[in-house]
């Protein structure tokens, strides 16, 4: 689970993760719980394809795939604290 740059008109109440296709929301609200103590309201779920990417080459064109993932949109009950805050 990684966090990811948030659209720019998301409030301080909400973070976006990318975390692995397998998760579902119920496993994505207690992870946020245990591990790191925070108070998880909503949880939305996208699936993203991953890129495909082609590079030509001398002889041949060359055509690979990034592994798919999931986006956690998670709202949360109140305002993380900031880093260095306490």
């Amino acid at each position: 689970m990684a966090l990811i740059r948030a659209p720019t008109q998301a409030t301080p109440y909400q973070a976006v993760f990318r975390v692995s296709p397998s998760m579902n929301k119920p496993e994505i609200r207690e992870y946020l719980t245990k591990i790191y103590g925070l108070n998880v309201r909503k949880v939305m779920t996208a699936n993203m394809a991953g890129r495909r990417k082609r590079i030509m080459g001398s002889r041949r064109i060359l055509r690979y795939k990034r592994p798919d993932f999931k986006k956690a949109y998670v709202t949360l009950g109140e305002s993380p604290p900031r880093a260095g805050e306490a």
